[in-house]
């Protein structure tokens, strides 16, 4: 996945109502790998809005790469 459009993405969906929620707790899931009951406690909202955000900011994000051009599949891992 591309990651200036993931950026790109990111940045509209912070303009979307609820939008900094969202993003705040997609990349806490996805680069600290919090669950959704430590995310809830970080941001103050219930496990379960923090799972609705997940599937809405991941849906968003897919979305919006596969209609700029970009591929929503993962990155191949490296090869070292």
């Amino acid at each position: 996945m591309d990651p200036i459009l993931v950026t790109a993405a990111l940045e509209m969906l912070r303009q979307q109502p609820k939008g900094e929620r969202r993003v705040q707790g997609l990349l806490l899931r996805m680069w600290l790998g919090l669950s959704s009951e430590e995310i809830a406690k970080l941001l103050g909202i219930a496990p379960a809005r923090v799972r609705d955000d997940w599937r809405f900011a991941r849906a968003y994000v897919l979305a919006y790469v596969e209609n700029h051009g970009g591929s929503s599949d993962p990155p191949a891992p490296a090869a070292y």
